[in-house]
């Protein structure tokens, strides 16, 4: 059985919550709180929308969330796989544009660099970031592109 049929098996006839409380601060800011457990962060608007660019703009979080998700899930199966790898970066990047009048995300491509420990690990290790690409929930869940560019080295 594949590895996206086996994650459907686990989460099948789950559901999981996730919750936050944003609290205005000024013009196009406001602070974002999830658990005390989490840090706050202060969100809003960026520059480009007449707010501050200390501000994590909700679209900062989007491209965060797809590059975080893939991180997490590839972890997740490398895990499953008895796969150790030495090191995991991402550079993301989105694009947003007006579409049909509306301002809409068009893309979003995704740049993961995994380091394995040995060449024995490449080939398995390109295989399971290709399908922790194809499983992130959030990636599954956004109507545009998102498309992965892996790359695989050993240390």
């Amino acid at each position: 059985m594949d590895e996206t049929k086996k994650a459907e098996q686990r989460t099948k006839s789950k559901t999981w919550r996730y919750e936050c409380r944003l609290e205005w601060k000024h013009g196009k800011s406001a602070e974002l709180y999830f658990n005390d457990a989490k840090p706050r962060f202060m969100t809003g608007g960026g520059p480009e929308f007449g707010g501050d660019a200390a501000n994590i703009s909700p679209a900062d979080m989007l491209v965060a969330a797809l590059s975080s998700c893939v991180m997490s899930t590839f972890a997740g199966m490398a895990a499953r796989h008895g796969i150790e790898f030495a090191g995991y970066e991402d550079r993301a990047d989105g694009e947003m544009e007006v579409v049909e009048g509306a301002l809409r995300f068009t893309k979003v491509v995704l740049r993961p660099r995994v380091t394995v420990k040995g060449k024995d690990e490449l080939t398995k290790a390109g295989e399971i970031i290709q399908k922790a690409c194809a499983s992130c929930a959030i990636g599954n869940s956004v109507n545009f592109p998102v498309t992965c560019e892996p790359e695989v080295y050993v240390v």
